[in-house]
């Protein structure tokens, strides 16, 4: 039996992702609305498909082919931003997974709640940091 999850984007809303688990294939399925009970969120950078996803309790951060298990001690980010600018780094045992430069819709001070659960790398960031907080979101919601 094939276990395939669907994730959801801020980007867009004409498509969303399906992810074999078995295979870590990825599938766009088209229409005009989000996937109903979401397994996780996706994001388009350039050339980039990054994942962020529940799996047996566990979170999980995908870059392309590359997957990293969130484990406390093991993952780090760094997050900078000055007005609308910002950037984000992703690492995994020291070694950096993923990094990007990007605009933000407001200054993070100015971050209303919608904005900063929009806000993909921002979230990210404050999920990695709040080890505690990242399996109650994922084991209450995947």
């Amino acid at each position: 039996m094939t276990r395939k999850i669907h994730l959801f984007t801020f980007q867009t809303k004409f498509y969303f992702l399906e992810l074999d688990l078995d295979t870590g294939e990825i599938q766009k399925r088209f229409s005009p609305f989000q996937p109903k009970n979401p397994g996780g969120q996706f994001f388009l950078k350039g050339e980039d498909v990054i994942l962020l996803y529940g799996k047996n309790n566990n979170l999980y951060f995908r870059v392309n082919d590359q997957t990293v298990l969130f484990e406390e001690g093991r993952i780090k980010t760094v997050f900078r931003s000055k007005d609308r600018n910002a950037n984000f780094q992703f690492f995994h045992d020291g070694n950096e997974i993923f990094s990007c430069d990007y605009k933000l819709k407001d200054p993070v001070e100015d971050m209303g709640y919608d904005e900063f659960i929009e806000d993909f790398f921002f979230y990210i960031h404050r999920l990695v940091n709040d080890p505690k907080g990242w399996r109650q979101i994922y084991q209450q919601a995947f």
